[in-house]
């Protein structure tokens, strides 16, 4: 196998695992996912109620207006007293509200629940609680020695009938390399500063950008030591809700197999 081939296989597999991790640490993927399982498990012991009533009333608040939490075939939230208010759906919308909703009303539901379904429906208020939020994460990462990067950019003549561009290298040394896990396909290159420079701005970079490769070439492996390093800290969180997601999906399963069969 040639030199060449071999340094683009190695180059594959850790721009790979670069990739592949940038989508298993999106901390807003992995919070919609959670909050539609958490509407999904609940949505499966419809219907909840024999009738139609309010079960929660919510005064006036410095960050809410007074509305009602009305349950029957499933839970609505409504701003006046008459009426059948708005159900919760599948949106995302809808399912991050129903999730905060669930974590701080859902124990003055289950009452209100019917009996036959009243246990499980408190046990699933009791996992919604229990569960922690993928908070977004910024980590960083110190690269040292610093490494120079290469990059290009296209730059319009000054001549004033000439339209072609004409490519400007830029020669960075970076210093300290970091991601938000809310946006993990960009990392933020802090580069050192130039003598005389008297102020020098980051750069940000998209990972899947043709133009930015060669940059990510320069730093493939501080980019993966970035996105194990940000792996590692999301495991916690992720270690911690698993047990609980798979006790409300096997809990949800049970009520789905029963309509099935019915």
């Amino acid at each position: 196998m040639g030199v060449i081939v071999q340094t683009i296989l190695a180059l594959k597999d850790r721009y790979d695992y670069v990739l592949r991790t940038s989508i298993d640490i999106n901390t807003g993927s992995l919070e919609r996912d959670m909050e539609n399982l958490v509407f999904k498990s609940f949505s499966s012991l419809r219907p909840l109620a024999s009738d139609f009533h309010d079960a929660v009333h919510i005064p006036n608040g410095e960050h809410t207006s007074e509305h009602w939490i009305a349950i029957g075939e499933f839970i609505r939230w409504k701003y006046r007293e008459r009426g059948y208010g708005s159900i919760y759906d599948e949106s995302s919308y809808s399912s991050e509200r129903f999730f905060n909703m669930i974590r701080e009303y859902g124990e003055q539901l289950t009452g209100h629940v019917n009996l036959g379904k009243r246990s499980d429906f408190g046990r699933l208020v009791e996992l919604t609680k229990s569960l922690k939020p993928y908070n977004e994460l910024v980590v960083s990462l110190e690269v040292d020695p610093p490494i120079m990067v290469h990059g290009h950019r296209y730059e319009r003549s000054h001549e004033k009938f000439d339209t072609n561009h004409f490519v400007k290298i830029l020669d960075r040394l970076v210093k300290v390399i970091h991601v938000r896990t809310a946006e993990p396909r960009t990392v933020v290159l802090m580069k050192v500063k130039k003598e005389n420079e008297y102020v020098y701005y980051p750069e940000a970079i998209d990972i899947e950008n043709e133009a930015h490769i060669g940059v990510v070439e320069d730093l493939m492996d501080p980019f993966v030591a970035l996105y194990g390093k940000a792996s590692k800290e999301l495991d916690r969180t992720k270690l911690h809700n698993e047990p609980l997601t798979t006790e409300m999906d096997t809990l949800a399963s049970a009520y789905k197999v029963s309509k099935c069969l019915t």
